[in-house]
């Protein structure tokens, strides 16, 4: 397990930056803070379940802050089933939006995301139902030295991926430093 203080001492020492608050320190935790958030974005390797309703006529939607990546969309059937959407990309989407127009189904099979906050759905719900979401949640930024990046809270990486975590400060450290 690395907390914040395991993974500032060897990113200092490694790069023989000063781990001091009045030093290199605030950027050497903005480099590990960083790492924790490519990792999120690259593996998916933590993943939640949320959920979202519709709304009548309505086919975007602000995604929530605290989702940085979605994983997989479903929507929840009147019997209770979940049925998978199909991710598209965000022109095709729109090509269905404009293609189409509204179609004979009225349940939302598709879906796709534009930057980090926008969801769209095709087609166009016509009723409020449920969509259950698989996301990458937003971790919280470690600023305390016992703060440590297994727990949901700073990210929950495993602790497999907690020397990548190192990888990512010590090669932004090293280009800070012109190593």
């Amino acid at each position: 397990m690395a907390t914040l203080t395991t993974l500032r001492n060897s990113v200092a020492l490694k790069l023989g930056l000063d781990n001091a608050v009045a030093g290199d320190q605030p950027l050497i935790d903005e480099y590990l803070n960083q790492g924790i958030l490519e990792i999120l974005l690259k593996t998916h390797c933590t993943v939640e379940v949320g959920a979202m309703s519709t709304i009548k006529d309505t086919w975007k939607y602000q995604l929530d802050t605290d989702i940085l990546a979605i994983e997989e969309l479903f929507r929840t059937d009147t019997d209770g089933s979940l049925t998978p959407c199909e991710r598209e990309d965000y022109a095709e989407l729109i090509n269905l939006h404009r293609n189409t127009g509204t179609s004979a189904n009225t349940l939302v099979t598709h879906y796709a995301t534009r930057g980090s906050n926008l969801l769209l759905l095709w087609p166009t719900p016509t009723s409020v139902f449920t969509l259950d979401l698989f996301y990458v949640p937003r971790p919280t930024a470690m600023s305390a030295g016992a703060n440590d990046p297994s727990t949901l809270t700073y990210g929950r990486i495993p602790t497999e991926f907690h020397k990548l975590i190192e990888f990512y400060a010590l090669a932004e450290g090293a280009d800070y430093d012109d190593d």
